[in-house]
């Protein structure tokens, strides 16, 4: 890793990052890290991709040093050791509502003597020349990143608790799904879900950690969060690129034609 993420973000630094639903090509990293993104989304809770594809395109993220974050699909710990034994730098957990399940989940974030994780051999975001346990476990204990995905109001109203664990280094919030769990679906204008993130926001940094968020169809929410701490920020999904481009550019197309 030529640098990670927790610099930027230690940094004060806002960092972006593009969510890969559909694309498989180790390409579309380089397309990302040439637009100037910080981050990349693998989600292995929804998207399409194989724990072999998300390798590639971790280890490809690491090469161009763009930091590779993996949402797993679960709360089983080798889900975690999975993803991060694999070349994640970053993991991403959803549903959490409490502080003893992300205490299991994020322990498994890092080395003894901080956590649980397990030593896959081969430290594959370091490369793959010989490095004793005492050193690797110290780089990636620092350089991994653990965050907490708020998307009910149960999370909601224990967010202060789950920010409190040092191995938590921030939270990622579920804005669509948080809208239903709050019975105002898809409102993102609302008074109460502006509330409830301005409340998270607060929290966050009250223990220094970072909050990001991600999926917020309202500009002005948006730009407000961001001018006000927010700092991980998930631009958009590679699917949604490809249709906007694709129906901008026929659309264009059309207009030459017709006028």
């Amino acid at each position: 890793m030529k640098g990670g993420l927790r610099a930027k973000l230690d940094e004060g630094q806002i960092c972006y990052g593009m969510g890969i639903r559909i694309s498989k090509s180790v390409e579309i990293v380089r397309l990302a890290r040439d637009c100037g993104y910080d981050w990349l989304f693998f989600d292995h809770e929804h998207g399409p991709h194989s724990w072999d594809a998300i390798s590639q395109l971790c280890l490809a993220s690491i090469e161009a040093d763009i930091s590779p974050f993996v949402r797993i699909k679960s709360h089983l710990p080798e889900e975690i050791n999975k993803a991060l034994s694999i070349g994640a730098v970053g993991i991403i957990v959803p549903q959490i509502e409490n502080k003893e399940v992300v205490k299991k989940l994020s322990d498994c974030c890092r080395f003894f003597p901080e956590g649980t994780r397990t030593s896959p051999g081969k430290y594959l975001q370091l490369g793959y020349n010989p490095i004793k346990f005492s050193k690797a476990s110290k780089v990636l204990n620092h350089e991994t990143l653990f965050f907490a995905q708020i998307e009910s109001e149960i999370g909601v109203e224990n967010v202060e608790l789950i920010l409190e664990n040092p191995n938590v280094d921030g939270i990622m919030i579920g804005v669509n799904d948080l809208t239903f769990s709050m019975g105002i679906p898809q409102e993102y204008g609302h008074r109460k879900l502006e509330k409830a993130l301005d409340s998270m926001l607060k929290y966050a940094q009250k223990y220094n950690k970072s909050f990001g968020v991600g999926g917020l169809s309202n500009p002005k929410l948006l730009k407000s969060l961001v001018n006000n701490g927010a700092n991980l920020i998930l631009v958009g999904l590679d699917t949604g690129f490809i249709f906007d481009g694709a129906l901008n550019n026929l659309k264009n197309l059309k207009n030459y034609s017709t006028s």
